[in-house]
């Protein structure tokens, strides 16, 4: 990539707040579905490790960091990975319907 960072949604402009880089072209995956994702990741981590939601956020941030933690998927199911392996996913629909609950517009509908 050209330092730029992937879409915050695949259908308009602006930098994601989330993610550096993306695979796709684009995604297709919002900001807000990332945020969900990271969402239900740290809530696994949290069941998994008895530990808080700090915790939780900050082992996830050094994974992280370590470039550990991917978001992976295809057209059905998304979710969050460490090292290739899935810890917390949800079906790609499920995902789009709770967080745009208005729907989002198909690349094929007019603006207008």
């Amino acid at each position: 990539m050209d330092g730029q960072r992937p879409p915050a949604h695949p259908l308009y402009v602006g930098e994601s707040e989330f993610v550096s880089t993306a695979s796709g072209s684009p995604s297709g995956l919002t900001d807000r579905e990332r945020e969900v994702l990271m969402g239900g990741a740290i809530g696994d981590v949290m069941e998994r490790l008895s530990v808080d939601e700090d915790e939780a956020r900050e082992l996830l941030n050094n994974t992280s960091d370590q470039g550990e933690v991917s978001i992976m998927g295809d057209r059905r199911v998304v979710g969050v990975a460490i090292n290739g392996v899935l810890l917390f996913h949800c079906s790609r629909a499920d995902l789009r319907a709770y967080c745009h609950p208005e729907g989002i517009p198909s690349v094929w509908q007019s603006p207008n």
